[in-house]
C-alpha cells in the first residue's frame, strides 16, 4: 500500500505529550521516501507557530522541529487540479477543503491519506471517499 501523511502525523510524531507520539515516530521512521500533499508544509508550519502560541513548544523547539520536516525531504504531490472537487465536497458538508484536498491527493495517487483527525474519517465514512482514508492507529 502506498500512504500519504497528513500534517496530524506529523505534529504528533513532534509532540512527545501526545499519546500516539510513539506510534506516529515509528511510522514515520519505516516510510521512506515519506509523501504527502503539498499541503502538508503550510499546515505543519501553523501547528507548529500553534503550538508555540499555546505554550507547548518554545520558538526554538518549533524551529528545530520545522527544520526536521524540511530535512525529511517528502515527496509532495500536486493538489490544485484538486481544488475544485473538494470545495463541491466541503459544500455537501464533508469537512474541510483542506483536509478534503489531502484525501482527494491520496486517492489521485491510488494512495490511502494516514491521519490522525478522527473527524474527517467520520465525516466521509458514508461516502466513496472513505476508501482512501485510513487512522494512523489502524495501521
Amino acid at each position: 500500500m502506498t500512504w500519504l501523511i497528513d500534517a496530524s502525523v506529523v505534529i504528533a510524531a513532534l509532540m512527545p505529550d501526545e499519546s500516539t507520539a510513539d506510534h506516529a515516530l515509528s511510522f514515520l521512521a519505516e516510510q521512506e521516501p515519506l509523501t504527502a500533499s503539498d499541503l502538508i508544509d503550510a499546515e505543519i508550519t501553523n501547528a507548529l507557530s500553534r503550538n508555540v502560541r499555546r505554550g507547548r513548544l518554545t520558538a526554538d523547539e518549533a524551529l528545530l522541529h520545522h527544520a526536521w520536516w524540511l530535512d525529511r525531504g517528502a515527496i509532495l504531490r500536486g493538489s490544485r487540479p484538486l481544488l475544485s472537487e473538494a470545495l463541491t465536497y466541503a459544500c455537501s458538508g464533508f469537512g474541510h477543503p483542506y483536509d478534503l484536498v489531502q484525501l482527494l491527493t491520496a486517492r489521485a495517487y491510488s494512495a490511502q491519506l494516514v491521519t490522525l483527525d478522527s473527524k474527517l474519517i467520520e465525516r466521509v465514512q458514508n461516502s466513496e471517499l472513505t476508501r482512501w482514508v485510513v487512522h494512523l492507529t489502524q495501521i
